[in-house]
């Protein structure tokens, strides 16, 4: 009878049973934004490794096994991998090469192929990034096919010595490319073993060496900023005039209407004049865009993201985001990348930040500002004032006795308050306390579910009890009109964040997540292969309740727009979903004008820059972009920016989405 136990493991295991002595555990410290949070322990013996992953990131966390035989190249000829993934879903991957035929099964996939290629799991860690890295610099011209599909190649970067527990270590940094729309960056001991690898977010690095993983990421960055820096360089074009931009169809946004036959002329970083085609005399030397059959918008908000890197600066201009507001990140990190994009060295929007705060704890969120006492908490507001935050977030471990402390001390420093809902509040109790918004609607359903789910909220049953849940809730009812009303009264703005939730709630194995579709043609072939994993549902019936509890969040969504609580328009993740969660706004039955408001001048009204932003008129800051076709009737018309300007700074399109990693876009939009 066929064993369970895949080969490799066998492998593995049975030379330990038989006295053999592999060299111990390379243990390595998997760090989340500064934080410790678990370890990656790698086992070697003979040709086989055994990979240990196991962390803790606010109740969620992957406890993974994954074993590899290598042939002679350092080529995966089998591969395991067995446990509980970052969801804390059970997982089980396999693949084998024999006889010229490889084969594997994943979460994501089933499939064979000629045994031509480097298996990359969908279920990764660094050392297997490591081991790619290996096998590359093995391999003729630096060149490897990969398994299922797509080529790596691999560049050499930068070397980097560190000081740890045991000894000085030279490690060298590789950038592989090929993985996804961007290099994948890991860090190799002399020997070729793996030293370090991802990024602030989140990252390993050998244990003993922690204290250096900032002067690494530092250099690791300086490396990726190079390349970018020249991008920056070529993509952005400063005019050396003023600039003419007529025959275009202007979306106003303060009547919420499209204005055909408009002319915009920009001088320096400001808009000039704003008028009817023929009204605006060409200056001398004036550059002349001709945007006839093109819609010319204010520049788009993204009102929640998490910036890691100068990439998601340049993802953002390329979907025509030229403002963001990081709810949480880095302080020194994000400063630098701010400082950058404002000065143009670096492409990226303009940057509001909010200071993050917690509660300490299993579940406390990825910040350094972790309180438990009213004087931890206003020294952690005020710190944030003093950098000049405009807002600070609270997260959901926060002692609810806490909240008020810290809106008081916030709003006597003019600084905004949202969040989450902290763990035994309802939303209703947060508004209460002072909250001026809240992110995430799944909170809107954990409303209407009871104490006891309210008690849990800072687990990832926030998660798991929205989807199962939520389809009991009866948004035309009593209690969902109350709490809409309440929010009105109070002037709560809301940040719902659909685009988060989609796939979470509707996805279903083998169907395309909804916003990487219009995106799938133009992105690497490596890059979408967990695009069709599907969501949490495992059953007809769970998909149907799933389905069902995500149309509530639109639903409400529908209310709160119809009486008039401000929603502004926030993705929590890539710029590339920004175009989505407009278009699932627009689903939930908002006018596309109105949801275009909210993308524009309502979220520059929220932060108080509306005198500046968010609406194209005389004296504001030149922050505009072209698109092919009207998206006040086909609001996904965003994604196809041809044009972007910011602070009167041309950027082309299509130069900014091959830079970004994506092919250039050719016919329709989509």
């Amino acid at each position: 009878m066929k064993s369970p136990i895949p080969a490799c493991a066998r492998l593995l295991g049975a030379a330990l049973l038989l006295g053999a002595s592999p060299a111990p555990p390379t243990r390595y410290t998997v760090v989340m934004s500064g934080i410790a949070k678990g370890n990656l322990d790698v086992t070697r013996e003979d040709d086989a490794r055994r990979v240990l992953l196991s962390f803790r990131d606010r109740g969620r966390g992957p406890d993974l096994v994954t074993v590899t035989r290598y042939d002679p190249n350092g080529v995966p000829v089998e591969v395991d991998v067995s446990g509980t993934d970052y969801r804390r879903i059970a997982i089980a991957e396999h693949f084998a090469s024999t006889a010229g035929k490889a084969q594997w099964t994943s979460a994501v996939d089933t499939g064979s192929a000629a045994a031509k290629g480097f298996y990359v799991t969908n279920e990764g860690n660094d050392e297997q990034l490591a081991a790619l890295a290996r096998a590359l610099l093995k391999a003729p011209g630096h060149r490897l096919p990969l398994l299922p599909t797509g080529t790596a190649s691999i560049r050499r970067m930068v070397d980097h010595k560190l000081a740890g527990s045991a000894a000085e270590t030279l490690a060298t940094l590789y950038f592989i490319d090929g993985l996804g729309m961007e290099p994948a960056p890991i860090w190799l001991d002399r020997d070729g073993e793996l030293f370090a690898g991802g990024g602030t977010w989140f990252g390993v690095i050998r244990a003993g060496y922690e204290a250096g993983q900032p002067a690494l990421l530092a250099a690791q960055t300086r490396a990726s900023d190079e390349a970018a820096r020249a991008d920056a360089a070529r993509l952005a074009k400063r005019p050396t005039g003023p600039v003419l931009i007529r025959g275009a169809m202007l979306f106003d946004a303060e009547a919420r209407a499209m204005r055909p036959g408009m002319s915009v002329l920009v001088r320096g970083d400001r808009i000039a004049a704003v008028g009817r085609d023929g009204s605006i005399a060409v200056p001398k030397g004036a550059q002349v865009i001709d945007a006839r059959g093109r819609s010319l918008l204010p520049g788009l908000w993204d009102m929640h993201v998490h910036l890691l890197g100068q990439r998601d600066g340049l993802m953002a201009m390329m979907a025509g985001i030229t403002t963001v507001r990081d709810l949480g990140n880095d302080v020194p990190t994000l400063k630098a990348l701010a400082e950058q994009f404002d000065s143009g060295t670096l492409i990226g929007p303009h940057v509001l930040k909010a200071g993050l705060i917690d509660g300490r704890g299993p579940f406390a969120g990825p910040t350094k500002a972790l309180v438990s006492t009213p004087e931890e908490t206003k020294a952690a507001v005020d710190q944030f004032a003093s950098l000049g935050y405009p807002m600070i977030k609270l997260y959901s471990s926060l002692d609810p006795a806490l909240v008020p402390v810290a809106v008081a001390e916030a709003h006597a420093r003019g600084l905004r308050v949202g969040g989450h809902v902290p763990a035994g509040m309802t939303l209703t109790e947060a508004v209460d306390a002072g909250y001026d918004e809240v992110q995430h609607a799944n909170f809107w359903l954990l409303q209407f579910l009871g104490p006891e789910v309210a008690a849990r909220s800072n687990t990832p049953a926030r998660f798991t009890d929205a989807y199962t849940r939520g389809h009991e809730i009866d948004p035309a009812g009593e209690p969902a009109r109350a709490f809409v009303a309440h929010l009105k009264a109070k002037g709560t703005v809301v940040d719902p964040t659909l685009v988060t939730f989609e796939n979470m709630f509707t996805g279903w194995k083998g169907e395309m997540s909804g916003w990487i579709a219009p995106w799938a043609s133009r992105m690497p072939a490596t890059a979408l292969r967990d695009s069709r994993g599907g969501g949490r549902a495992t059953t007809g019936a769970q998909l149907t309740d799933y389905r069902a509890s995500f149309l509530r969040m639109q639903q409400l969504l529908k209310a709160m727009h119809d009486a008039g609580v401000p929603v502004v328009n926030g993705t929590d993740g890539s710029a590339m979903l920004y175009a989505r969660e407009l278009e699932l706004h627009v689903a939930a039955g908002i006018p596309a004008a109105d949801v275009l408001y909210d993308a524009t001048l309502g979220a520059a009204r929220v932060m108080k820059q509306d005198r500046d932003s968010g609406s194209i008129a005389a004296g504001k800051r030149a922050d505009l972009i072209l698109v092919d076709g009207d998206p006040t009737a086909r609001i996904g018309a965003v994604r196809c920016a041809s044009l972007v300007m910011k602070d009167g700074v041309l950027h082309d399109g299509n130069g900014l989405a091959v830079a970004a990693g994506l092919k250039p876009r050719s016919g329709a939009c989509r």
